[in-house]
């Protein structure tokens, strides 16, 4: 496992101490070194950071394209590298929608051509497919060099209400809730936004609804324009449990840590069912596909 913020890596290797960590950037090495064992199925999954491909980081740092992110929008380059270095059997890649029509995604698609892959790509919304709440979209893709892999499911749309998903009212609500002063500064920052056409609005939602936003990394710094559940004296913060709710976990993965820790975690991860399914299908794939391959041997994305 590969990741830049150290306090991530140790929940994930606490959870994984089976797996070899390395903190940092993907840059930082050569991709000889990160090498794997051949004994067995490999599949190398990556989520190139999406700070410069989505529509929020490329107008918080003013940039015309991904790639001109200075920190990370050339590591599309080592993970290219490591594919063609290794040729692991299956590689996955995540990353927000709009990641799709980047530069860096038309070459990792060349580049896993060149190299003998084959690949289903798509944008999947789990509101409309995996009946979640969350309106979370990511682009996929899946490529394997070991037979054509088409991920194939039943779309389901999410048509129930947030009221099994958001804590019943209580008596944390009034303490957390927004004072009349935050109240004011949010609604007078939303005012200006909208009167400069930048389309940013706050969202106040409550068990009546039909689905949430999107839960950004930043939630914690309590933005203007974030999403909000309605409470008797005015609105408060979603709650980690509530995200991890939303998002499909059937636990709070991150009890225990600092409350700025949990939404940071959630805020920059997935929605469970899609990658839940996806980790199953590549599963039966391969158990179709090789021979000697046990049944239960890639038990992906458990959690």
């Amino acid at each position: 496992m590969i990741e830049l913020e150290a306090r991530y890596l140790a929940v994930s290797a606490k959870a994984h101490p089976e797996a070899s960590t390395w903190n940092g950037s993907a840059g930082e090495w050569h991709p000889a070194e990160l090498s794997t064992p051949r004994a067995s199925v490999r599949l190398f999954a990556a989520g190139i950071p999406c700070t410069g491909a989505s529509k929020a980081g490329l107008s918080k740092n003013g940039l015309s394209y991904a790639e001109e992110h200075p920190d990370v929008g050339y590591l599309f380059l080592p993970t290219i590298h490591y594919i063609r270095l290794h040729k692991p059997e299956i590689v996955v890649l995540e990353n927000t929608d709009t990641y799709r029509g980047t530069l860096s995604a038309r070459l990792l698609r060349d580049a896993l051509t060149a190299s003998g892959y084959t690949f289903d790509e798509r944008v999947v919304n789990p509101l409309k497919e995996f009946a979640t709440p969350s309106q979370r979209k990511r682009w996929i893709l899946v490529a394997s060099r070991v037979g054509r892999f088409s991920w194939i499911y039943e779309a389901k749309a999410f048509a129930s209400t947030l009221a099994d998903y958001l804590d019943p009212e209580g008596p944390e609500d009034d303490a957390e809730s927004a004072t009349p002063k935050q109240v004011a500064a949010a609604d007078k920052y939303c005012a200006r936004k909208k009167a400069e056409g930048a389309g940013f609005a706050r969202t106040i939602v409550g068990p009546e609804d039909l689905s949430i936003g999107v839960v950004p990394k930043s939630y914690a710094k309590r933005q203007h324009t974030a999403v909000y559940v309605r409470t008797k004296k005015s609105y408060r913060m979603l709650r980690p449990r509530e995200i991890a709710r939303l998002h499909g976990f059937k636990r709070d993965l991150f009890a225990g840590l600092p409350k700025t820790t949990q939404y940071e975690l959630y805020g920059q991860g997935v929605v469970a069912p899609p990658f839940i399914c996806l980790g199953e299908c590549i599963a039966r794939f391969l158990n179709g596909e090789l021979a000697g391959v046990p049944a239960g041997q890639l038990e992906l994305f458990a959690g």
